[in-house]
């Protein structure tokens, strides 16, 4: 329980405000040419290019743009960090792709103007992902869209498992020398304490 925990809080406190940066970027490009319906498909295409481009250069495993619809979400853009995978995912999330789910409660806070931003931790046909979401807004500031970060909790369990390593080495040795040391000091010779009487 405490290392799952562990680990979903480090895979937030790690990557949220780079998440946060990359959402910035993607808000500078995407707001002056809202709404979404009006991209022509150079647009389009250079967006998916720079969505690949955030996911390959902050080691996101997707960036994506989706937004609210009757009983799901339709996804308007999606890129994937992994060449393989950015390939499925523009045959399966294209353009106007609609999925039907329930919204998570991060969307449905910053829908409600209760959080600015908002996180999950999602299990699906993409693996195990902690989800950073952040909101897209029009001029007069209703929700338009949410811009989707997903960075895989395996990459987080990776980075844990070296740091547990580099820790229980460092412990070995400590305790190894502490070992020398005491044995060192075993072998000294009585009278050397009795000289200070």
């Amino acid at each position: 329980f405490f290392g799952k925990y562990y680990l979903m809080k480090r895979a937030v406190s790690v990557n949220q405000d780079t998440a946060e940066g990359v959402a910035n970027l993607v808000r500078y490009y995407i707001e002056p040419r809202l709404p979404m319906s009006s991209l022509s498909e150079e647009h389009l295409n250079q967006t998916r290019e720079l969505f690949r481009e955030l996911c390959i250069n902050f080691h996101f495993r997707y960036v994506y743009l989706y937004a609210p619809v009757e009983d799901g979400f339709m996804y308007y853009i999606a890129a994937a960090e992994d060449d393989q995978m950015h390939e499925e995912i523009l045959k399966i999330r294209p353009y106007g792709t609609v999925v039907k789910r329930a919204p998570y409660q991060a969307e449905t806070d910053i829908l409600a103007g209760e959080k600015d931003a908002g996180y999950q931790f999602v299990t699906n046909q993409f693996g195990r992902v902690c989800m950073f979401i952040f909101p897209v807004k029009d001029i007069d500031g209703n929700v338009v869209a949410f811009i989707g970060i997903d960075d895989e909790l395996a990459d987080v369990q990776l980075e844990l498992a070296k740091e547990q390593q580099m820790l229980m080495l460092a412990v070995l040795v400590y305790f190894i020398i502490a070992h020398i040391l005491s044995l060192l000091l075993l072998r000294i010779d009585p009278s050397f304490y009795e000289g200070d009487r």
